[in-house]
């Protein structure tokens, strides 16, 4: 980290990481607003301007990154084993929405073999959104998109919308009824 000198101040450097007060700093330098009583460094405007907007850049950057690699991560299994694709799998996302006595989440499930959907879809895994009414402990799915191949790979070979109550959360032939620890957990994070 490249340290700027301004006369009569100690020693500051030119890309901290302190967050809000940094890009406050930045912007206003940008703008060549200088902060009040402060003394202007002599490093060409140019430069100034330059080496801040680099490590603005990398400052944003990291977090997004850091979110994007570990994207993988953001996934609690409720059965299985999610390095196993020859047999179930069921994982919730761990953020669910709360609107008033529902939970609404993200939910993917990875099957042991070929089923067939509510509607007749042949798939072997799917994505899908799915709400939890905590006053009745149920859920039921709002819409699920179908891939042909184990743990979501490949294209999506189909899609099937539902209202509410039509198409229940219930994962068939998964034992120790997962859907239950989804139910009983979304409703405990909403509170």
């Amino acid at each position: 980290m490249r340290e700027l000198q301004r006369p009569g101040l100690p020693k500051a450097p030119l890309c901290a990481a302190g967050g809000v007060r940094a890009f406050g700093r930045l912007f206003a330098r940008i703008r060549g607003v200088p902060k009040p009583g402060a003394r202007t460094a002599r490093v060409p405007r140019f430069r100034r301007v330059v080496a801040m907007a680099g490590c603005a850049l990398a400052v944003v950057s990291m977090p997004v990154s850091a979110q994007s690699s570990n994207a993988a991560d953001l996934w609690l299994t409720l059965h299985g084993d999610p390095n196993d694709r020859a047999n179930d799998l069921v994982e919730v996302r761990p953020e669910p929405t709360g609107l008033d006595q529902r939970v609404v989440l993200d939910l993917r499930v990875s099957r042991d073999r070929v089923r067939t959907s509510f509607r007749g879809q042949k798939y072997r895994s799917y994505y899908a959104k799915a709400v939890v009414n905590c006053s009745t402990q149920k859920a039921w799915y709002l819409w699920l998109n179908y891939y042909g191949e184990p743990v979501w790979a490949g294209q999506t070979v189909g899609r099937e919308e539902y209202r509410e109550g039509e198409a229940a959360v219930l994962f068939k032939d998964v034992p120790g009824q997962p859907y239950k620890r989804m139910i009983s957990a979304a409703c405990r994070v909403r509170g």
